[in-house]
């Protein structure tokens, strides 16, 4: 049995998870142009949203919305690694896994914008 494949309880298991998480963070910032984008908007928005926020409240739903994001971008990208890794060969199945996958981010993306533009709109109104 190897490393991997053994059950770790406690602490063994925590430090395991996060060197996974580490792995996984650097696989996505090396390999995903997209993510790296959408990163350093969170980099300037998440500033910038209390700011235009109102309140904390819509601040913190902009800051969750643009999370939302980098989380649908990070599962996208596992779903595109995995059909990858079974084949590299053209299938409509493997081509429609890899087309909802983006179809998910566009959907985050678009309600991150909605809430951005509700939270300008607020701002410009003075409401």
């Amino acid at each position: 049995m190897t490393d991997r494949t053994r059950k770790t309880s406690g602490i063994r298991r925590l430090v395991v998870a996060c060197g996974s998480t580490a792995k996984g963070i650097r696989y996505i910032f090396s390999n995903e142009a997209a993510f790296r984008q959408e990163m350093l908007a969170c980099v300037v928005l998440v500033p910038a949203s209390f700011f235009v926020a109102p309140d904390v409240r819509l601040a913190l739903t902009l800051i969750s919305s643009m999370l939302l994001v980098l989380l649908v971008e990070v599962l996208n990208t596992a779903i595109e690694v995995t059909i990858d890794r079974i084949s590299l060969d053209q299938h409509p199945l493997s081509g429609a896994a890899k087309e909802l996958g983006s179809f998910a981010v566009l959907l985050a993306l678009i309600n991150s914008l909605t809430w951005w533009g509700y939270a300008i709109f607020l701002l410009i109104s003075g409401g």
